[in-house]
């Protein structure tokens, strides 16, 4: 790109429409135009705006195939699939003032897998705190409380931790709720796994930790363990 190219060009803007809402102002570097995907990859409604009262002409390539961009007085415009993305524009200026160029275009994609892993979390947050899980202490036991993270739901079971890992505790059907016994006193943790019925994990919830505490001499006599913790993440 020549110095007279570039003068044109700062008189002109660039930018990149997302859901019609979103304008992203794009400059031009390395003498190429960077075009960046939305990280939620299902928006696909985008369009490249050039506005430049010095240009008569713009034309995107795609391979062989020339695009002439739609125009509105000094603005051109064309929709943008991230799926199939364009070569590079070729410009031409009004009455030859300077040569044709033509920059390429550098289509940065979004992530994927980024994505779905992050649209999976949300779900699960949103699973976990629909199932409410709630652990209450005894003298010598853990009480897992719990509802259905959402419609699918068939069965559930329960994880025990000290440390390491202690055992799993299935949870009888149609039940929201298990109780297990003859623990020593301390701390523990609980994970609560729901399941579809054909056996496929719906929710695999955080650690939640529950303390049993010995009795508390009060008055002479002992009062009841006091152990309860509800919620509590790790």
């Amino acid at each position: 790109m020549d110095k007279y190219q570039k003068l044109l060009l700062t008189r002109g803007k660039i930018s990149l429409s997302i859901n019609q809402i979103d304008n992203q102002e794009i400059a031009i570097k390395e003498d190429s135009i960077t075009l960046v995907q939305n990280n939620d990859i299902t928006i696909t409604d985008y369009v490249f705006y050039f506005e430049n009262d010095a240009v008569v002409s713009a034309v995107a390539m795609q391979g062989a195939d020339a695009i002439s961009l739609n125009k509105d007085g000094n603005r051109f415009f064309i929709k943008i699939d991230f799926e199939n993305p364009f070569d590079n524009l070729q410009i031409s200026f009004k009455n030859n003032i300077a040569d044709d160029i033509r920059m390429p275009f550098v289509f940065v994609c979004a992530n994927k897998d980024q994505y779905y892993k992050r649209i999976e979390e949300e779900q699960r947050i949103a699973y976990q705190k629909t199932a409410n899980i709630n652990c209450v202490a005894g003298a010598d036991l853990i009480n897992v409380y719990f509802q259905p993270c959402c419609e699918e739901y068939d069965h559930s079971e329960v994880a025990l931790y000290r440390g390491f890992f202690l055992g799993i505790f299935p949870v009888e059907k149609n039940y929201f709720y298990k109780s297990i016994t003859g623990l020593a006193y301390g701390t523990y943790n609980v994970k609560i796994k729901q399941f579809k019925q054909d056996g496929s994990v719906i929710l695999e919830s955080d650690l939640v930790a529950v303390h049993i505490n010995p009795p508390v001499k009060d008055n002479g006599s002992f009062a009841p363990p006091s152990g309860i913790l509800k919620n509590r993440y790790c």
